[in-house]
């Protein structure tokens, strides 16, 4: 993924974040989480899988539920980066 140069940046750890005010603007979508946050992302993915109507809610649940099955498996980490494009 590219950092537009018009946007803003935020450096962390040596990653450039390209900061955009516009929903409209975004190309992708990048989540920076710890251990810390598997408890929420628990209970995110399991409000997302319970008020799932369509096949977008439900891949977006399956998506939190495997980003918590990945960060459990790499308890050593302290640090996930999840990206995609939107």
């Amino acid at each position: 993924m590219e950092v537009e140069e018009s946007y803003d940046v935020k450096r962390i750890d040596g990653l450039e974040f390209g900061i955009v005010t516009d929903e409209n603007d975004a190309n992708s979508e990048v989540l920076l989480l710890s251990q810390e946050d598997i408890g929420s992302l628990k209970i995110e993915a399991i409000r997302q899988k319970d008020c799932a109507k369509g096949l977008k809610e439900q891949i977006i649940s399956e998506m939190l539920e495997d980003m918590v099955s990945f960060m459990e498996s790499n308890p050593d980490d302290k640090l996930f980066i999840f990206a995609r494009d939107i």
